[in-house]
């Protein structure tokens, strides 16, 4: 299929221009509300029985549980991200954001490209919402077009309640005049670019707020250090020049699994130097 039918077999899930525009694209609908909440409270139950460290599981759950494994193989993302990135994917990523009731945790105007080290910007972030996001439980906060602006001068801080590694925030003042409020209902997901600033603010709720951010990226993207990375082949071709395919979870948490998180984590310390 052409890139002229692909957009236009789009429309029935998502605006295009819209897209291309703003440098987002939301509500789209990719679960139920109850799969959703279901999986949301899966989750919860295996945090709580599990000895394994909760950072791990929030940094890796693609890898780690094959419901959200599930999520980001949904055919309504794909076609969306296929057509915007092309049809060669992996997934570099899929991390679990979770602030709790009531807490301080909050993530500072950034954009996701910042530090990553790729040689292009062929990347999508999806965001999933597994319990609902809205402005009282801390929703992602985007700036209209900002994406136009290239990559932007940030600052480190390792804030004690960002939730970002570095703390990262952007070093010139954001006209927050300008930003739109992500609000989503389970199951429901926003699409966003690379370079588009973003934020989101405090829980002031009585209730978790679970998002799924899953990172999307062209196997035709490099990066600069050398080094592959460990990744979920999507659909195209593989590049197996800049990563590594791994397997599907087949249950949760498996040892199985687990060393391949060791080894994925492993290259990233080597890359950016993180505690993770």
């Amino acid at each position: 299929m052409n890139l002229f039918l692909k957009k236009l077999n789009l429309i029935k899930y998502m605006n295009f221009i819209d897209y291309e525009n703003n440098g987002f694209y939301f509500p789209l609908k990719v679960i139920s509300e109850n799969e959703s909440l279901n999986i949301c409270n899966q989750l919860e139950n295996l945090v709580n029985k599990s000895d394994i460290d909760i950072n791990k599981i929030y940094s890796n759950p693609n890898y780690l549980i094959p419901d959200i494994y599930n999520i980001t193989i949904s055919k309504i993302i794909i076609n969306c991200v296929e057509t915007l990135i092309g049809e060669n994917i992996y997934v570099l990523e899929a991390v679990l954001f979770v602030k709790e009731p009531y807490t301080d945790d909050f993530i500072s105007w950034h954009q996701d490209l910042t530090y990553w080290g790729f040689d292009s910007d062929c990347v999508v972030t999806a965001w999933v919402s597994l319990n609902g996001s809205n402005q009282e439980n801390g929703c992602m906060r985007f700036i209209i077009g900002s994406q136009n602006e290239g990559i932007v001068d940030h600052k480190e801080t390792y804030e004690k309640n960002n939730m970002l590694s570095r703390g990262q925030v952007i070093k010139d003042k954001i006209d927050e005049s300008k930003s739109i409020i992500v609000k989503l209902n389970p199951g429901e997901m926003s699409l966003h670019h690379g370079k588009l600033f973003h934020s989101s603010e405090r829980n002031k709720s009585k209730n978790k707020r679970v998002g799924l951010a899953i990172r999307y990226i062209s196997s035709d993207m490099k990066h600069q250090s050398g080094h592959k990375f460990y990744s979920h082949h999507i659909s195209g071709k593989k590049n197996t020049d800049n990563f590594i395919s791994t397997p599907p979870p087949k249950k949760n948490i498996s040892i199985v699994d687990l060393k391949i998180v060791d080894l994925k984590e492993n290259i990233m310390k080597r890359i950016y130097n993180k505690n993770i």
